[in-house]
């Protein structure tokens, strides 16, 4: 094994070992350079950083209330790169939610989505619900991808939502991880509520 796998299993060691109902696991996932990692740390730090460092992996934590109620949330940043492939898939068996994103800027990473990622997230974690992101749709002048197609692409992927989003300007960070954390929330409650058995009247 590894040093980089090894490490990456400790740290989620003690996640997992949690009680299950408090702890969020959302994993970011899509084609390099796509803003994934700046994604995060806006959402996380709210601040913009626009150096690009390719991530292998990494994983930050926060504390957020939902419904008055403390929620651990882990939140994995991962590679794109295909020499990363079983490091990353490592990540998708404790994910929750997928934040699946695309450049509106790069054709490839928006065409990967159907052909690579989405079968790959499916095959590795079927019942984690996934939210399709655009990304920099501050770069309006260079955008390739327009928001109808994110919306079909996203229906027929079977995304939990679509939403374009910008780091840089900061617009609609919180709405999309929102949407992940929303979408684990309602999968829970669903699957606990008892089934409904019909009654004569």
């Amino acid at each position: 094994m590894t040093n980089l796998r090894y490490n990456w299993l400790l740290k989620v060691r003690s996640s997992v070992t949690r009680p299950k109902e408090k702890i969020i696991r959302i994993t970011v996932v899509g084609d390099g350079a796509t803003g994934k990692t700046c994604l995060l740390i806006v959402y996380k730090d709210k601040k913009y950083d626009d150096r690009y460092i390719p991530t292998i992996f990494d994983e930050y934590s926060m504390t957020i209330p939902i419904n008055y109620e403390p929620y651990t949330i882990i939140l994995s940043d991962t590679a794109g790169q295909e020499e990363f492939d079983k490091l990353r898939q490592l990540a998708y068996r404790f994910a929750d939610a997928f934040i699946l994103c695309y450049s509106i800027t790069e054709r490839s990473s928006f065409d990967n989505i159907q052909y690579i990622w989405a079968p790959e997230l499916k095959r590795f974690r079927s019942r984690a619900s996934i939210i399709l992101v655009a990304t920099k749709i501050d770069l309006l002048a260079n955008r390739v991808v327009t928001t109808e197609e994110g919306e079909a692409l996203a229906r027929e992927i079977g995304a939990a939502g679509f939403i374009e989003t910008s780091a840089k300007k900061q617009w609609n960070i919180d709405a999309a991880f929102q949407m992940a954390l929303w979408s684990v929330v309602s999968n829970r409650r669903a699957s606990s509520r008892p089934k409904s058995q019909c009654s004569l009247l």
